[in-house]
Parts: C-alpha cells; sequence; structure tokens
C-alpha cells in the first residue's frame, strides 16, 4: 500500500520579546488558526497551502499585516478573519484577487479608518464585521458592488454618522448591526430596498428620533432593537406591514407615551420592551394580551 507523506508549512512570526519562531500547519490544510503571542506575522509561506479555504488570525499584537501573500490563494480563500490583533491600520487590496470571499471579520482591532474599494471585486462577499473599532467615519459604496452581501456589523465605532444608500442595491441583506456608533439620525430609507432585511439593530445611540416608513416596505423585517437612545416620540404605523415582526425593542429612551395599535396585525410577534422610559399609562391593545407576546414595561 502506497503510503502518502504530509508535509508541513512553517509560517514564521515574531514575538513580543523579539522572539523569532514559527507557526506550523499541514500543507493540505484548507482551515488555518494561528492564535500566538505575535508581534509581526510573515504570511509569505501562506502561497504553500494550495487547499486553505478559511484563514484565521487572532489574539495577536500585530498592529500591521501585510495582506498581499494571499493573492497567491486568491481563488479559493473563501474567510480572512483578524480579530483581537490590535490592528491600527490594514490595506484590503490584496483581496481585491480574492472573488471567492465570501467573510471577512475584522473586529475589536483599533482600525481608525478603513478603505473598502477593494472589496467592490469581491462579489461573493456575504458577511463583513468591523465592529469595536476606532472608525471615525466610513464609505460604503464599494458594498453596493456586493449583491450577495447578507450581514454587515460595524457597531462599537464612534462613526457619528452613516449613509447607508450604497445598501439599496444589496436586495439579499438580511442584517445590519450600527449599535453604540454615536448615531444622532439616521436615514433609512436605502433599507426599503433590501427585501430580505430582518434585523436591524441601532441600540445606543444618540437617535433623538427615526422614520420607520421604509421599513414598512420590507415585508421579511423581523427584529428592532432602539435600546438606549433619546426617543421622545415614535410612531409604529410602519411596522403592521411587516408580518414577520417578532422583536421591538424601545427600553431606555425618553417615552411618554406610546401607541402599540399598529402591532396588533403582526401575528407573530413575541417581545415588545418599553422599560426605562417615564410611560405613565401604557396602553396595551387585546390582540397583544397573548401568551405568546411579552410586553416589557
Amino acid at each position: 500500500m502506497d503510503m502518502i507523506t504530509m508535509t508541513s508549512v512553517r509560517i514564521p512570526y515574531k514575538t513580543n520579546d523579539g522572539k523569532s519562531t514559527f507557526f506550523e500547519t499541514d500543507s493540505a490544510s484548507t482551515e488555518v488558526s494561528i492564535e500566538v503571542d505575535a508581534a509581526s506575522i510573515d504570511l509569505k509561506p501562506i502561497s504553500a497551502l494550495k487547499g486553505i479555504e478559511d484563514l484565521t488570525i487572532s489574539s495577536t499584537w500585530l498592529e500591521h499585516l501585510d495582506l498581499s501573500p494571499l493573492s497567491s490563494v486568491a481563488k479559493q480563500l473563501k474567510t480572512v478573519s483578524l480579530r483581537w490583533s490590535h490592528l491600527t491600520e490594514l490595506n484590503l487590496q490584496p483581496l481585491a484577487t480574492c472573488k471567492a470571499l465570501e467573510r471577512l471579520e475584522l473586529a475589536n482591532n483599533v482600525l481608525t479608518q478603513i478603505d473598502l474599494k477593494p472589496l467592490a471585486s469581491c462579489a461573493s462577499l456575504n458577511s463583513l464585521g468591523i465592529a469595536e473599532n476606532r472608525l471615525q467615519g466610513i464609505d460604503l459604496t464599494p458594498l453596493g458592488s456586493c449583491k450577495k452581501l447578507v450581514k454587515l456589523n460595524l457597531s462599537g465605532n464612534p462613526l457619528t454618522k452613516i449613509d447607508l444608500a450604497p445598501l439599496k442595491t444589496c436586495t439579499l441583506l438580511e442584517v445590519v448591526f450600527l449599535g453604540g456608533v454615536g448615531l444622532q439620525s439616521l436615514a433609512l430609507t436605502p433599507l426599503s430596498s433590501c427585501k430580505s432585511l430582518k434585523i436591524l439593530n441601532l441600540a445606543n445611540n444618540e437617535l433623538q428620533s427615526i422614520d420607520l416608513s421604509p421599513l414598512g416596505k420590507v415585508s421579511s423585517f423581523e427584529e428592532i432593537d432602539l435600546l438606549g437612545n433619546k426617543i421622545a416620540t415614535i410612531d409604529l404605523g410602519p411596522l403592521k406591514s411587516c408580518p414577520k415582526l417578532t422583536k421591538v425593542n424601545l427600553a431606555s429612551n425618553k417615552l411618554k407615551q406610546i401607541d402599540l395599535a399598529p402591532l396588533e396585525s403582526c401575528a407573530e410577534l413575541q417581545s415588545v420592551d418599553v422599560s426605562g422610559n417615564q410611560i405613565s399609562n401604557l396602553v396595551i391593545p387585546a390582540a397583544l394580551q397573548r401568551p405568546t407576546c411579552r410586553i416589557l414595561r
């Protein structure tokens, strides 16, 4: 019987104390996860991993990382995850050739800016996460070319404002997380074209008002989270056109009154949270007084 000899690939890195060492993986690996005390990593040997589909680098102290070696495995690379790596800057240009890329995760770094232009060539991208960084602004225009985008997470960045217009062509978009980004206002109009949208998280912002009308044009919509804003009045009328609505969170705002009547037609509604407001006389419609629907006040 023939023996199959496996070869290894060594990816060199330097530790925080300046020691040179390496991470070793099998040359046939399709998934490579590097979680080491590294101050720098040289990805050049990755060209020997002809079958790699998923690359994860986490819990490092990199600050910078050259992604150019990824162009050598661009045809099959589907996932790039660089969480918790202390990255202060990152050039995404090498990813422009990664036509199979489906998921890019950059959460929990210290990025202050990021140019998404290279992602316009990533037609297969369905998930982009840049949460918990220090982005003060971001141009979403390149994402307009990502027709398969399903999830976008930008929570925990000091953005203060964002233009969602480029997302109007992302008709498969299901989840948008924009919690804790300091928004004082936000136009949801572009989302009316996102007919697959299910979840919108706008918690812990500075919103004083929000027009939900665009969501009324999305029959697939299920959850809206507006926890911890400064909303004094809100019209829930548009949500009556969302038959799959399951959750409405308006806790910890500045509401003194609210009309829940528009939600009577939402047969799948499971939770409405208006706790932490100043509502003295909350009227709960009879249709919402059912065991399967919780009203928190």
